[in-house]
């Protein structure tokens, strides 16, 4: 922060637009074996910051964004060649990061240490091909998730990821045939058929592999 003073800016929930004051100080406290971010928040006063529409008794705590680049530096970053965006939960983070690796692919993650654990994630993808295996991967972290969560009080539907191929939304809470059809609309691609094949099954595949990896944390967990 004292090299960044941008990141002292604190966001009404998690909304980059509705600034409502600064972190004034943070620190760390080892207690009970375990480590905690401690810190002071200070909240504007003037009516710009709509302190007003704000209940005080609300801020309890707060959030902080975890940014990491991968096959890329901070300072060579250029946000005006992103063509893979998503937007989803913590838990994908590393499913997707995988993918970003084992690709070389240049990306910036955000990861909120929030209650909701949002997740976000840029990628110069730079080929419609290294797009399309983003967001095939995307499909399968969902789709596990949505197996996870089905019987769950919170769906996953009510939270859907959201998937952007440069400027271009793709509904990722569809079936692996219709969410490959408006990826390739995006991409303005088409594939015969059995490339078609091949991509759905490696998509079906991750699937499985994801909701068997779950299952397994689980089991070691327990």
């Amino acid at each position: 922060m004292k090299e960044h003073p941008e990141r002292r800016l604190v966001s009404a929930h998690h909304k980059r637009d509705e600034i409502i004051g600064e972190i004034l100080w943070a620190g760390v406290r080892e207690a009970e074996e375990k480590t905690h971010l401690v810190g002071g928040v200070g909240i504007y006063e003037d009516e710009r910051n709509r302190l007003n529409e704000i209940e005080k008794d609300i801020l309890g705590g707060f959030s902080i964004t975890l940014v990491g680049y991968s096959n890329s530096a901070e300072d060579d970053w250029d946000p005006d060649a992103v063509d893979f965006e998503y937007r989803g939960f913590g838990d994908d983070y590393h499913r997707l990061k995988g993918v970003v690796d084992e690709g070389n692919i240049p990306a910036r993650f955000e990861v909120q240490k929030s209650a909701a654990g949002a997740f976000f994630l840029q990628a110069v993808a730079q080929n419609w091909v290294t797009i399309l295996e983003l967001a095939m991967a995307a499909w399968a972290v969902y789709e596990a998730r949505k197996a996870r969560l089905k019987d769950s009080e919170d769906p996953a539907e009510e939270t859907t990821p959201q998937v952007v191929i440069k400027d271009t939304e793709v509904n990722v809470n569809q079936d692996i045939d219709e969410f490959l059809d408006g990826l390739l609309d995006a991409l303005d691609k088409d594939l015969d058929e059995a490339q078609r094949q091949v991509v759905i099954e490696e998509a079906l595949e991750a699937r499985e592999v994801a909701k068997g990896e779950k299952e397994i944390e689980s089991e070691a967990e327990d």
